[in-house]
C-alpha cells in the first residue's frame, strides 16, 4: 500500500514551472526529474523522518530533502504528508518561510 501524501497548490505551481524549463531543452530529462519528484513524494510519505531539519525555515514540522539541484520542503506532521514547495537548491529558504 502506498501512503499518502498531498501537494500544496505552491508546490504544484514549482513542479509544473520545473518541468517546463526542464522540458524547454529535453522532455526525457523533464520527465526523469518529474518521476523521481513522485518516487521521492511516496518515499516521504512512507518515513516522514527522512528529511532534515532546516533552522532557517521556522517551523520544526517543515523537513527537507534534496532531489538532484531541488529541494522538496514538506510538513512531516501532517497526516497525510503535505509537499509545501519544491525549489531550486541555490534559493535562499529564509525569506520564504519567513512569517
Amino acid at each position: 500500500m502506498m501512503a499518502a501524501y498531498f501537494i500544496s497548490p505552491k508546490a504544484e505551481t514549482d513542479i509544473r514551472d520545473i518541468y517546463d524549463y526542464i522540458a524547454a531543452d529535453s522532455i526525457g530529462n523533464a520527465d526523469r526529474v518529474f518521476n523521481r519528484l513522485i518516487k521521492q513524494f511516496d518515499a516521504i510519505a512512507q518515513t516522514p523522518g527522512i528529511g532534515h531539519k532546516r533552522p532557517e525555515l521556522n517551523d520544526e514540522s517543515l523537513r527537507v530533502i534534496s532531489i538532484y539541484n531541488f529541494l522538496v520542503i514538506y510538513r512531516a506532521t501532517a497526516r497525510p504528508i503535505q509537499i509545501v514547495r519544491v525549489i531550486h537548491g541555490a534559493m535562499d529558504l529564509g525569506p520564504e518561510f519567513r512569517r
